[in-house]
């Protein structure tokens, strides 16, 4: 029997965690062929993995004019080139390369320079070179997540060239699809979102879980002994996830106070890895912890979740825990979960206390209707599984 081809791109991140966990299923069929081209910081993910992978400098051989793009590549990008960061120089001459020269074969030179100047690789979006590089893989299928420039590139040059395309959301919401393809969301919302908002037809919609979230149910079951027995004075745990970049210094003191008057609850607020300890601990209390492991550590532990737009809101809501969207200055987040309806608001520190007391007792009316309307959430199980039955049903 001829094996099946199957192209898979991806960017680093959480996009890398989602291909990750396909690669591995899709690899238990034994008529199944992958080529996955991990792009940027990608491949420093997958390093100490038993996960073959190409990369961008790798792909230059598919291409007639390679000459043309290392030399562009080398003009262009390697004074962004980032050696601490760990991507080879070569893999950053190939990627900003491709993207200048599609760059230019569309707008031209003087056009083609300006709108690199004005939106650096925000400008690129490769489809003919990525028309060539699947033209010289012939797959069957490919699969892509909801990332811009090359994996989108790859999705409309499938497209142009009659290939099915599997795109994987990593978020429940999405914009207007630029490609035909399998649309695979993680739940019954992402549907409904997806068709209501972004005009996905129905029947180009499959609900199949997220990889990422059953990724981080796997957890080492001492982590949680040893959680429990250190907090066992405590009733409920409320965990903060902060978010990197913002200055969230009102909310934490907030928090300081609130646990002063609950001294039954523990607290933790769980910082991103880049976030600095020094500057969220306010003082010796004893109910509050201040803690930079894993976020799905917490997520197994807690009771009740608070953060603006982080995505362990969307975890906390799949999990059924409750959530709160704290809201003190009053902007728009990327991520609304209060529009979503998998969150109550705190817009300051008395509504705040307020939630987190309605939302620790199961029998208010506050958690039971938050619980219902948090229902379209609800996990999808086998979410690899599932994407790979999709991918098949495609080859």
């Amino acid at each position: 029997m001829k094996k099946k081809r199957i192209f898979m791109v991806s960017y680093g991140g959480g996009h890398v965690n989602i291909i990750k966990s396909i690669y591995h299923e899709l690899r238990k069929e034994r008529n199944v062929d992958l080529i996955y081209l991990a792009l940027t910081s990608a491949p420093l993910q997958l390093q100490g993995t038993d996960i073959n992978y190409i990369t961008a400098s790798d792909i230059l051989e598919w291409l007639p004019y390679r000459d043309e793009v290392e030399k562009l590549g080398k003009l262009y990008g390697a004074p962004f080139h980032n050696y601490q960061l760990g991507v080879s120089l070569e893999d950053t001459v190939a990627y900003y390369g491709i993207g200048i020269y599609d760059l230019i074969q569309k707008y031209g030179t003087t056009i083609a320079k300006k709108r690199f100047e004005e939106d650096g690789r925000k400008a690129f979006l490769p489809i003919g070179t990525m028309e060539n590089i699947l033209q010289c893989i012939n797959p069957d299928c490919c699969v892509i997540t909801a990332s811009p420039r090359m994996e989108m590139a790859t999705g409309i040059a499938a497209d142009k060239l009659n290939i099915p395309v599997v795109r994987v959301n990593d978020l429940p919401i999405c914009n207007e699809l630029e490609h035909d393809c399998i649309l695979c969301v993680m739940n019954e919302w992402a549907k409904t979102y997806a068709i209501q908002k972004a005009g996905v037809p129905e029947k180009k919609i499959r609900v199949t879980g997220q990889p990422i979230f059953e990724e981080n149910e796997k957890i080492n079951n001492n982590w949680i002994t040893e959680f429990k027995e250190s907090a066992v004075k405590y009733n409920y745990t409320v965990v903060f996830f902060a978010e990197n970049g913002k200055n969230q210094t009102e909310e934490i003191d907030a928090i300081y106070e609130i646990a002063e008057q609950m001294k039954n609850v523990l607290f933790i607020i769980k910082l991103h890895p880049n976030q600095q300890m020094e500057s969220f601990q306010k003082s010796n209390q004893k109910n509050v912890w201040v803690k930079k492991e894993p976020a799905k550590n917490y997520l197994q532990v807690a009771h009740l979740v608070i953060t603006t737009f982080s995505t362990t809101g969307m975890e906390a809501a799949i999990k059924g825990i409750p959530l709160i969207e704290i809201k003190f200055k009053r902007e728009r987040y990327p991520i609304e979960y209060i529009e979503m309806g998998i969150a109550c608001l705190a817009e300051n520190k008395s509504q705040l206390f307020n939630e987190i007391r309605l939302l620790l007792d199961k029998s208010s009316d506050e958690y039971k209707e938050l619980m219902f309307s948090s229902k379209a959430f609800d996990f999808v199980s086998n979410a690899s599984a599932n994407i790979c039955s999709v991918i098949k049903e495609q080859c």
